[in-house]
């Protein structure tokens, strides 16, 4: 087989699997609220990382990887360190640490292995929030804990204790729903009050965001995998009509550089 018809194969594995996961078109009513999404309580921004053969059921959820999965409840990133969920959470195709309110049984978000080797991040309410005022209430969608939780995902996906049945291509399908209208917010330092929208910013004109990305390969280091984290906050502040790199400190000890401690702020 050529290389072109190999990569052809390929990508017709990933849009079938894209498909059952609701993310494959925007079009669709169900955008993005395919797979695992339907035991969040909400859908904001959806990542998913596909190996080459997303068909394959190779990965064992024995007990290696659920042990290795416990100890990425908090989880080294950067500068600082990233929370991932509270409660590890057996289902029918994957190991999942999720978050939840201890009473109601949907996701507030979740970070998965499924056993076809596929990582997916489920923001929740990390991804977006409403901000009312006087004028009423808008969706504002959180740009640092969006390129956190790709750098995250990738990183995830290094650390899996199996060995890759191969180690490219990838796809990473970033997934944003219902921004039309919806504001920008959570920046850097010295781009304003991080929890609130932007100013002179209006709102997004998309009506939802869908990214496939194709990787090589797996990023083969931390700064590796910020650097494609970084492309994805490029293309969601694009959208926007933003290319200044908001996500990255503009002021303090940290200019220039990415914050992860300001996840908390």
């Amino acid at each position: 087989m050529s290389p072109e018809s190999e990569i052809e194969l390929i990508r017709t594995r990933w849009r079938r699997h894209l498909a059952t996961q609701a993310l494959d078109s925007i079009e669709r009513e169900d955008f993005s609220q395919g797979g695992l999404a339907t035991r969040a309580a909400a859908t904001t921004v959806r990542l998913l990382l596909l190996p080459s053969d997303p068909d394959s059921g190779s990965l064992d959820l024995d007990e290696e990887l659920w042990e290795w999965l416990q100890e990425q409840k908090t989880m080294p990133l950067g500068n600082g360190n990233i929370h991932l969920g509270d409660k590890a959470v057996p289902t029918a195709h994957a190991a999942a640490i999720i978050r939840d309110d201890g009473e109601n049984p949907a996701w507030k978000s979740y970070t998965t292995v499924h056993r076809n080797r596929v990582v997916e991040i489920g923001l929740g309410d990390r991804g977006a929030w409403t901000s009312t005022t006087t004028n009423g209430s808008k969706s504002v969608f959180s740009l640092i804990p969006a390129v956190a939780y790709t750098w995250a995902m990738l990183e995830l996906a290094r650390g899996l204790p199996a060995e890759p049945v191969s180690n490219g291509p990838y796809l990473l399908a970033v997934a944003l729903r219902n921004t039309k209208g919806a504001l920008l917010g959570h920046r850097g330092e010295g781009w304003g009050n991080a929890r609130s929208p932007i100013d002179g910013l209006g709102g997004c004109q998309e009506k939802h965001l869908l990214w496939h990305i194709e990787l090589d390969q797996l990023p083969n280091s931390p700064s590796a995998s910020q650097a494609v984290a970084f492309q994805v906050g490029d293309r969601i502040e694009n959208a926007w009509g933003c290319r200044q790199r908001i996500y990255l400190d503009n002021a303090g000890v940290h200019k220039g550089a990415f914050d992860v401690n300001r996840l908390n702020r």
